[in-house]
């Protein structure tokens, strides 16, 4: 048989499901749904809608309107949001090993982290922040560097010079668990980093 003709038949075969929604109002294989002008993907009441196989929700989605992607999502073209975005950071976890200030820059810093939790960077002010103030259950104890960019104070207070230094009189962030606080040190000391997705 020419292989052309085989090709056509397999085509056929695997796009016959998704042709056969002519019918306004009907349900195809249980979450197609088409109502005349508009092709709707849905799911089970009580169930979110995955694409992929290789993940599960990490922020509770129980609704037939959610869905997770498994993997990374490529758009070409605008991406409108009603409603806030949802990037939620999660916590990693402290490094292994404690650093002082002198990282070379922030990628260094940022492979410190991702070398014990793959994909992973130095958390961020507003990550530590956002997840107190969610309630996202954190370590009792520990402290860890984290990123806050500019100085908030009249000294080298700026990420140890962005973490290229561990000069006296210059200062880094950390995160202290035990009390759920951010403060400043002198990047002399040696710290863990903190490590957020």
């Amino acid at each position: 048989m020419n292989w052309k003709i085989i090709l056509l038949i397999l085509a056929f075969v695997i796009t016959m499901p998704l042709l056969s929604f002519g019918k306004f109002g009907e349900v195809i294989h249980n979450f197609l749904f088409n109502d005349g002008t508009t092709t709707t993907l849905q799911s089970p009441a009580g169930d979110y809608f995955r694409v992929g196989t290789d993940c599960t929700t990490q922020q509770g989605l129980s609704d037939s309107n959610d869905t997770v992607v498994c993997g990374d999502l490529e758009v070409q073209g605008n991406v409108h949001f009603q409603g806030s975005a949802g990037f939620e950071p999660i916590f990693a976890g402290l490094t292994i090993l404690t650093y002082d200030g002198n990282q070379m820059n922030y990628d260094t810093a940022d492979s410190r982290c991702e070398g014990d939790f793959p994909e992973s960077h130095v958390c961020r002010v507003s990550e530590m922040l956002h997840m107190v103030n969610n309630d996202v259950a954190l370590p009792a104890i520990g402290e860890g560097w984290i990123n806050g960019g500019p100085p908030g104070f009249t000294a080298n207070a700026n990420d140890c010079q962005g973490w290229s230094t561990n000069a006296v009189n210059n200062f880094g962030r950390y995160w202290d668990f035990a009390t759920d606080q951010g403060w400043m040190r002198g990047c002399t000391n040696a710290v863990a980093f903190a490590c957020c997705k």
